[in-house]
């Protein structure tokens, strides 16, 4: 039974191939209606053929199958049966009680390079998080750059003055930096049963996160994979308006990265037992899904859901042409999408005056920009709006979102 029809489908012909969970279902259903064909015959029969097949899902009742097949009893002889199955729902629940230890330590590896501003906000974040409540926690930050080694060093110093209690590992890194490279550097630093959390520099996040690191993560079992809430730039949204004193989980002003798998929770003897980071790459992207495909494939299981105390900030981003063109490709599409809702951009083109109607919204990139000054536009202004358009037109789901399970 490689295909099965839908009833939902308005085409006689549409099919879908079976998921293997489906598959084994009704295989199971078939290897049951043989065996009791065979006891009400009192003898072994052979299957034959599959004739017909319908399976229902009763809410109240469970999963209903009604199966047609040929059986053979070992001579030229046919027989024909039909099997109703019920498998009823389970009318008890399997209950296992855990408990989890609220002051496990997690280790924040924070990779560092070029983004020393950015990390003087982290750190505030940082001190009002863990340091001013004094949360079991430690960071060990991945610096690459002489410079950057210098600059992070004071500021941890500063901090380190006002907390005295404060876990803060700096490593420098050699050569040339990588996201894969300056986590693994992190992860090396540890111990084979501390808990590590992946954290970009850009993240914002709130107390209630730290226990669902604890209690989501279960050493040699599970993974936490937690989906953030991604800003947008609100240049866009609030152009024209003040800026709100904090943002929220809306339309305006974020979306849930569902495509991104860069935060995670995870202890450094299962880093190591999947193998760790592709320390090969180069470049931007990739490195995260690489490392999710091996903790699937490990067996472990992956706990993974939006996580309301998680959000990145929005930051520039630029795509360096030595990128292979997938990574480049990839780099383009998540730098469109994070721009802003595609509401908010297409109100953005229309109030500015930069389109005249809202059919231009859609046309080819290639038309050229509508603007009573358009003549005055400089290059790099006409080139921000015909980004906001292409970031307009992208598909939903961004290039680079797919990964293999």
């Amino acid at each position: 039974m490689k295909m099965i029809y839908e009833e939902a489908s308005v085409q006689p012909s549409f099919k879908l191939k079976l998921k293997r969970n489906t598959k084994m279902e009704l295989q199971q259903a078939l290897t049951r209606a043989i065996q009791k064909s065979c006891k009400e015959h009192g003898k072994p029969l052979k299957f034959k053929k599959l004739v017909n097949g319908w399976l229902r899902h009763n809410p109240y009742v469970g999963s209903e199958y009604i199966i047609d097949y040929l059986l053979t009893d070992g001579s030229n002889h046919q027989l024909s049966h039909r099997v109703n199955l019920v498998r009823p729902l389970a009318t008890n629940f399997i209950a296992t009680v855990k408990t989890f230890n609220t002051h496990t330590n997690i280790r924040f590896l924070v990779p560092l390079s070029k983004v020393t501003a950015r990390f003087k906000e982290f750190m505030r974040m940082y001190e009002t998080l863990v340091l001013a409540e004094e949360q079991e926690a430690e960071l060990v930050l991945c610096v690459y750059g002489a410079s950057d080694v210098k600059e992070v060093g004071q500021l941890v110093e500063e901090y380190r003055q006002r907390y005295q209690n404060m876990q803060v590992k700096v490593l420098e890194g050699k050569g040339q930096f990588t996201r894969a490279r300056a986590l693994d550097l992190g992860f090396s630093s540890l111990t084979p049963h501390q808990l590590a959390f992946v954290c970009d520099v850009d993240m914002t996040i709130t107390k209630s996160f730290l226990d669902r690191c604890r209690s989501n993560t279960v050493e040699g079992k599970r993974v936490y994979y937690p989906e953030f809430f991604k800003l947008y730039n609100m240049e866009y949204v609030y152009w024209n308006r003040n800026l709100p004193p904090q943002t929220h989980l809306q339309r305006q002003h974020g979306h849930w990265a569902y495509y991104s798998f860069g935060m995670l929770c995870i202890y450094k003897s299962d880093y190591v037992k999947v193998g760790g980071f592709d320390t090969n790459i180069v470049g931007w992207g990739g490195e995260d899904v690489l490392l999710f495909n091996k903790i699937v494939r490990s067996r472990m299981k992956v706990l993974r859901a939006p996580d309301v105390a998680l959000s990145h900030r929005w930051h520039t981003k630029e795509c360096s042409s030595s990128l292979s063109r997938r990574q480049f490709k990839q780099c383009q599409s998540s730098r469109e999408e994070n721009l802003a809702d595609r509401r908010e951009l297409a109100r953005y083109l229309y109030e500015r005056g930069l389109v005249k109607t809202a059919a231009e919204l859609t046309t080819p990139l290639t038309t050229p920009l509508y603007h009573p000054m358009a003549h005055k536009l400089s290059r790099q202004e006409q080139v921000t709006h015909q980004t906001l358009r292409k970031a307009l037109n992208m598909p939903i789901k961004p290039i680079g979102a797919d990964y293999d399970i």
